[in-house]
């Protein structure tokens, strides 16, 4: 991460300083946004668009989220950042409704199972949550999983709290990691993203306004309470 930093940093100084054009090609929405003053976007080799930041942002987002897609294949997926032994795998996870596109709920279930390739205990869930433009949200933790034998595929059902989230598309890495008595973790394996869905929130209480997410951010905390004098 610091050496991205320094050459990110790198990047913007030459643009800047120097006057030189630098093309910068990427699926990291955040990066694009603190380096790019102009986009173009692509799709199998064609330009599509060409212009504004979020303009052009707002164009990759809608064109890499399938609105009919409610189960993933994680066995063939691992997150780089991961030590090369493998001890367990995710296998496949599955919203357990219809459609990826969710009105007005407070909680999503999905199943969840993964392979053990060799019996492991304190083994437990993370959930990392990202808005579609990669910018990380929050994480929600689960207790210790079912165990089981090396070779056995194990599945659980899971619900994630969303109450609190705004409209929006939304991905998830889902990791798997064990715990120790000290509280310290190891993370076994990872996929990103794990999960993808649709918030359509539709606020209709006193307080209701259009929400501005680039300011405020996708959580809408409890309304503040104004106490009598």
């Amino acid at each position: 991460m610091a050496f991205q930093k320094k050459c990110l940093d790198k990047m913007s100084q030459v643009s800047q300083d120097e006057g030189r054009t630098i093309l910068y090609v990427s699926h990291n929405m955040n990066t694009i946004r603190t380096l790019c003053d102009r986009c173009i976007v692509m799709d199998h080799g064609k330009i599509i668009y060409n212009g504004d930041v979020e303009e052009a942002i707002g164009i990759y987002m809608n064109k890499n989220f399938d609105d009919k897609v409610t189960s993933f294949d994680l066995s063939g997926q691992r997150m780089d950042f991961l030590a090369s032994t493998v001890n367990v795998k995710l296998w496949r996870s599955e919203l357990l409704q219809d459609s990826p596109v969710y009105e007005n709920a407070d909680q999503i279930k999905f199943s969840l199972s993964w392979k053990l390739i060799e019996p492991l205990k304190n083994l437990h869930l993370r959930v990392e949550l990202h808005s579609a433009d990669d910018t990380p949200i929050g994480t929600a933790l689960s207790g210790e999983l079912k165990d089981g034998e090396a070779g056995t595929i194990v599945e659980q059902t899971f619900s994630l709290d969303i109450s609190s989230l705004v409209s929006g598309r939304y991905k998830a890495v889902l990791l798997l990691y064990q715990k120790n008595e000290f509280g310290g973790v190891i993370d076994q394996d990872a996929v990103y993203p794990g999960l993808s869905f649709e918030l359509l929130r539709n606020f209709t209480d006193e307080n209701a306004v259009r929400w501005n997410q680039r300011s405020w951010g996708k959580i809408r905390m409890q309304d503040l309470d104004i106490e009598s004098e």
